[in-house]
């Protein structure tokens, strides 16, 4: 069992157990809870042997994502936006990582109070045209997409298209996306991937 880990990688959620290094040995870092269903992160080795200590917040190293069959889809930054260059910088390590050129880099989302005139929308505007500037081929504008639709026959909907910010019907709360903006969000998607014959 790993111990004061830094962060956890790998979730209830996903992306499943994940192989890679840590401490010089190779093998598969899982999630699991224990007995109070609190979370925690176990690494097995491949290979049997005498116990050995790892340093706590020691590194692990994953093993390489992004198989030439894969397709890897990075939707990051919402969360501290407020710090560009930090959101640049860790999308561009994700992709320095990859082996493979199938990967998608999804515009932030403005939530529904950073419309036009407010320096959050400014800011996320400025970063996502960085992005498609920079990922010219794989940048994918979800946050435009969503904008597009909005219900016209709903009023909340038409002043949210106006302050260009998400449709307030395919949102649960001012910033999270509620089951029909994810299920525009997985359509588009499928349809950009299919787009390019991935």
């Amino acid at each position: 069992m790993l111990e004061s880990q830094s962060t956890f990688p790998v979730t209830a959620e996903g992306p499943g157990p994940v192989t890679g290094t840590i401490g010089g040995f190779h093998g598969t870092l899982s999630y699991q809870t224990d007995a109070d269903n609190n979370p925690q992160l176990a690494f097995t080795r491949d290979t049997p042997g005498v116990p050995e200590y790892i340093p706590a917040q020691s590194p692990f190293h994953p093993d390489t994502f992004g198989r030439e069959d894969g397709i890897n889809v990075f939707w990051m930054g919402q969360n501290n936006f407020y710090d560009p260059p930090g959101v640049k910088s860790d999308i561009a390590k994700c992709i320095a990582f990859l082996s493979s050129k199938r990967y998608i880099v999804m515009s932030l989302l403005n939530a529904g109070d950073e419309g036009i005139g407010t320096t959050s929308y400014d800011q996320l505007a400025q970063i996502n045209a960085d992005l498609a500037r920079t990922y010219p081929d794989n940048f994918f504008d979800i946050r435009k997409i969503l904008i597009n639709n909005y219900d016209p026959a709903s009023l909340q909907d038409v002043q949210d298209h106006i302050n260009d910010v998400p449709p307030s019907s395919l949102r649960n709360d001012a910033e999270h996306l509620n089951d029909k903006g994810y299920a525009v969000v997985a359509q588009q998607v499928a349809a950009f991937i299919a787009s390019r014959s991935w």
